[in-house]
């Protein structure tokens, strides 16, 4: 069994972000109700604070999974465990792994795709045991391997 969890860096950062973020546009907002006279600058930056905080925010719950692979399937948990899809790999159509060079090093993603038209996509800079799962899919489902893509 091969459980590929989100790394708790990435997930920290975020949420400092997330706080500050929110924080900030609570001290506008608060500044904006108070103020006898806002200055429109005032609005714009509570607009942009908000709308940012917001979308990192859908990006952060979009993207925490925790994807755990046995033997005849695959259980991802999303949401923060709240929603749970159960894959079998005898529905598996396709695997790829892609690699982009960086300045830092190499970025790789899986994606694997299944019959009914379910997916999921892990990347070695967000999840523990990343290696570990990308190759359980060279060594058993070499014949499902997409063609991937380099950059």
């Amino acid at each position: 069994m091969i459980v590929t969890k989100p790394k708790f860096n990435t997930f920290f950062a975020l949420g400092a972000f997330l706080v500050l973020s929110y924080g900030s546009a609570i001290y506008l907002l608060t500044d904006v109700i108070t103020a006898e006279a806002t200055p429109f600058w005032m609005y714009l930056l509570l607009g942009f604070v908000t709308i940012i905080a917001f979308f990192v925010t859908i990006k952060m719950l979009g993207s925490y999974k925790k994807v755990i692979i046995e033997k005849n399937r695959v259980n991802v948990f999303s949401l923060f465990g709240l929603v749970k899809k159960q894959l079998y790999l005898k529905d598996l159509e396709t695997w790829k792994e892609e690699k982009v060079k960086t300045a830092n090093g190499v970025f790789k993603q899986l994606e694997v795709s299944f019959r009914n038209k379910q997916h999921f996509r892990i990347a070695n800079q967000e999840h523990d045991n990343y290696e570990k799962a990308a190759g359980f899919f060279r060594r058993h489902y070499k014949k499902y391997e997409g063609k991937p893509d380099s950059k």
